[in-house]
């Protein structure tokens, strides 16, 4: 979601929000902090378990907070328009690692969402433009 969004803002393309007025919740992970999840697991393996991981109530934020944090990293304000809502689209996730944790109790959450942000924007901008 985030990468598309930070390409919207920079770009001027219509980003669309589907129901809820842009109040859902989601929670954010860094592609470096799930890769260290991953990496942890193998290399300690405990089993056949099955994990959730994501960023948690820390890195959690709605799509409004989000596009004001894309606004603000580009110094553009975004083209947004309403949808209706979709049948099966959640209002809130935020995903409890508690399992993982509990299994593994090294790893955590390195990057805060404000850094997600950032290495996005500064990302595309390398690549991109």
């Amino acid at each position: 979601m985030l990468s598309y969004m930070m390409r919207c803002a920079h770009t001027g393309t219509p980003y669309y929000i589907y129901g809820h007025e842009g109040r859902q919740v989601r929670d954010q992970i860094h592609a470096t902090d799930l890769a260290a999840a991953i990496e942890t697991v193998v290399e300690q393996l405990k089993g056949n378990v099955v994990y959730n991981i994501g960023g948690g109530r820390a890195n959690a934020c709605s799509m409004l907070e989000a596009i004001e944090a894309c606004e603000q990293l580009t110094g553009k304000k975004m083209n947004v328009a309403h949808r209706p809502e979709r049948k099966g689209d959640h209002r809130w996730w935020i995903t409890d690692n508690t399992r993982l944790l509990t299994d593994y109790p090294s790893w955590r959450v390195t990057m805060p969402l404000t850094g997600i942000y950032e290495d996005i924007y500064r990302g595309m901008v390398a690549r991109c433009w």
